[in-house]
């Protein structure tokens, strides 16, 4: 899955022109982000035997907080795309960040 998430960016962006990095940020922090955290979060409800309505109901409330927080955390490792081991480490303070943040903690988003 990691590889089609690297993939598709690539393909889409061609890398010979100056505004690649500033679109392929943007595009992270907007598709993807609300793509990883929409399956995130009906994973969870699933593997927590909710309903639809729960899990459509929390991740109507949570989704603006968390694609903000991506925003913050995310954005500046889409230019270290060529550094994979940093990518992976971040994201799974990010995954960990997202957890915490769904379980209703929300004073660490400040």
């Amino acid at each position: 899955m990691a590889e089609i998430v690297c993939m598709i960016p690539q393909a889409l962006f061609p890398f010979q022109e100056w505004w690649v990095v500033p679109a392929k940020v943007a595009f992270d922090q907007t598709v993807w982000s609300a793509i990883w955290n929409s399956i995130y979060f009906v994973v969870l409800g699933l593997l927590r035997f909710e309903s639809l309505t729960n899990i459509y109901g929390e991740l109507k409330s949570t989704f603006l907080p968390l694609l903000t927080v991506s925003s913050y955390f995310i954005s500046f490792l889409t230019l270290f795309s060529d550094l994979i081991v940093i990518v992976i480490t971040c994201l799974i303070a990010y995954i960990a960040l997202v957890s915490m943040l769904s379980y209703g903690d929300a004073s660490i988003a400040c």
